[in-house]
């Protein structure tokens, strides 16, 4: 059987993205500061291990809107590149009329 594993950043109030978020600003504004802040004192080791977990991760479960906005800038692919993406959505739903380049039959 194989693992499952949840990782998710998110700021001390509860929220993944700052205000206004969109397709330009995928965190929304200002949204990179948490990650700057990590990332100053931490990125090699962090950068090595996120390497090593990347290597098994066989599908990626993300939000409808998350990716959505983030699309571009992972090159019209998914988080991972090649790595299939799972996305949830409410049922009523209406999928973009213009399709992701690795997009999952229905």
């Amino acid at each position: 059987m194989g693992n499952i594993v949840m990782n998710m950043s998110m700021s001390l109030d509860g929220f993944i993205a700052a205000k206004n978020d969109s397709p330009d600003q995928p965190l929304g504004e200002d949204g990179q500061r948490l990650h700057a802040w990590y990332f100053k004192d931490n990125a090699q080791a962090y950068n090595q291990e996120l390497e090593e977990d990347l290597a098994s991760v066989g599908a990626v479960i993300i939000g409808r809107r998350t990716y959505e906005n983030a699309l571009a800038s992972w090159g019209g692919q998914g988080p991972l590149g090649n790595v299939p993406c799972i996305v949830l959505a409410h049922a009523a739903h209406v999928p973009p009329k213009k399709p992701s380049a690795r997009s999952l039959p229905s």
